[in-house]
């Protein structure tokens, strides 16, 4: 299995989306506010990673074009082949990552309702976890909820458009898309999105979308993925040669790096550090920010920014489905 580099992780402006359209109608506020009726529960079976930039995309800065740079990360940088899916599949199927979902409609069928409602929150962790339907799980208490408001028509579940509802929704996931890693990549989205179709009592077609702060990822992202890029040289060197090359650099002048606990990145050591990756243009690149979500006072207000890579949050968008339980 042979590392690729993208085009992506070369030329960042290859990687950026069409110009802002000469008109560009403003966002819709659906204005939804509360929910009303009988409660549904279903916990989520599968997540789907996206390989570009439009997969489970919507537009999250009022430019009217779809946003998802983690989408551009999954697909341009992380895409070995299809190594990610399958690690994200494992974390859910042993019980490790595991969400929940409760939706109220005044329409028991989830066919129509003008005033419905999405109760996001994590379960605790669990061994062979039932996705058949008749699946038990437990809230984990210790974890925020997120409370989504929208609508359904013709069973599909849209909450209110992000870029015009205030105060925004705060929804934060965490994913082991790395085999090999037991970190989490945290995922606190911030201005968040859901929607999903409603079929024959399962949700299918669902679609997770927001924004994350750059200073998050820097925090947060680059520790599991020196963990995961380490696995891959150590465990395959003769297919990661190129990846070694380009990443175990140290300083990139010979040197030795310094990482944030203090320690060191050295070169050709075949240990790829946080040091190592946050100071390499292939990967920073990559994990930019491509909206802006937030004004110079830290307010919450989308606004697209005027250069590539200008943005104060990355954008993401994932793709889910979920069978009905109880919790």
């Amino acid at each position: 299995m042979k590392w690729r580099f993208s085009l992506c992780a070369l030329a960042l402006g290859a990687c950026q989306p069409d110009p802002i359209p000469s008109q560009c109608p403003p966002p819709v506020h659906q204005g939804v506010t509360a929910a009303h009726g009988t409660s549904h529960d279903f916990v989520i079976n599968h997540f789907a990673l996206p390989a570009e930039r439009t997969d489970f995309a919507i537009d999250l800065d009022g430019d009217c074009m779809p946003d998802n740079q983690f989408g551009v990360m999954v697909g341009g940088l992380v895409n070995a082949e299809g190594e990610l899916q399958p690690a994200v599949d494992a974390s859910v199927a042993n019980g490790q990552e595991l969400f929940l979902l409760s939706v109220t409609s005044a329409d028991a069928t989830l066919t129509n309702s003008s005033a419905a409602g999405v109760v996001f929150a994590r379960a605790r962790k669990m061994t062979n976890p039932d996705f058949s339907g008749n699946g038990h799980f437990t809230i984990d208490a210790t974890q925020p909820q997120a409370t989504l408001f929208g609508d359904i028509q013709d069973g599909r579940f849209k909450s209110n458009d992000p870029v015009s509802t205030r105060p925004p929704v705060d929804l934060t996931l965490e994913l082991l898309p790395f085999a090999g890693v037991t970190t989490p990549v945290p995922l606190p989205l911030h201005g968040a999105h859901i929607e999903f179709l409603h079929t024959t009592e399962t949700l299918t077609s669902g679609e997770i979308q927001g924004s994350i702060k750059i200073s998050d990822v820097t925090a947060t992202w680059y520790s599991p993925l020196a963990q995961w890029l380490t696995y891959l040289i150590t465990t395959d060197p003769t297919n990661h040669t190129q990846l070694e090359t380009a990443l175990d650099i140290g300083d990139g002048n010979g040197g030795n790096c310094t990482n944030p606990d203090g320690t060191f990145g050295v070169p050709n050591d075949n240990i790829l550090s946080i040091c190592e990756l946050s100071g390499n243009d292939l990967i920073a690149n990559l994990l930019v920010g491509d909206v802006d979500t937030f004004d110079a006072s830290g307010n919450y207000a989308p606004h697209h920014p005027l250069q590539p890579g200008t943005g104060d949050s990355l954008s993401v968008a994932i793709g889910f489905t979920a069978v009905p339980a109880t919790f």
